[in-house]
């Protein structure tokens, strides 16, 4: 996974038109409009048959025409945000807490982690992964359908 990432942000480079080739950086490139539509919607697992549509609006995030493998039978939700600063080269990760879904059919919608003011450039990433429900419990079904997407950069 980190390979096809570390891939996929040197992909995006050439965006950046600002430096030479050697001194480029991912800041420059995201914050061209071609660099940063590239970038959403990346997912770290391509090979899944999980697909959805989104829109982040008003702080939220809502999923649409959601297909799901016909087998599961819950689906876990969850929203990470990356602060990142760009002149420092510091970032703090905050996660949003688990959603269980059965039926994701009607689109589904759910609120942004908050992130500190001081970070200018901030990553949503989606995680999405399959469980089954146990005594009460939510365990997770290890398959090769869950994924993790980047859905927002800013």
């Amino acid at each position: 996974m980190v390979n096809a990432l570390t891939k996929h942000m040197r992909s995006l480079l050439v965006y950046d038109t600002e430096h030479v080739r050697g001194e480029r950086t991912l800041a420059t490139a995201l914050a061209q409009p071609e660099g940063l539509r590239l970038w959403k919607g990346y997912s770290f697992n391509p090979m899944t048959a999980v697909r959805f549509q989104y829109t982040v609006e008003d702080h939220q995030l809502k999923l649409s025409n959601i297909t799901l493998p016909e087998e599961v039978s819950w689906v876990g939700f969850r929203v990470h945000a990356v602060g990142y600063n760009w002149d420092t080269l510091e970032g703090k990760l905050h996660s949003g807490g688990w959603h269980f879904e059965q039926q994701v059919n009607a689109g589904l919608s759910y609120g942004l982690p908050k992130v500190e003011a001081e970070y200018h450039n901030i990553l949503y990433v989606l995680e999405l992964q399959f469980f089954e429900e146990k005594e009460g419990a939510f365990l997770p079904v290890r398959t090769e359908e869950k994924g993790v997407w980047v859905v927002e950069y800013w």
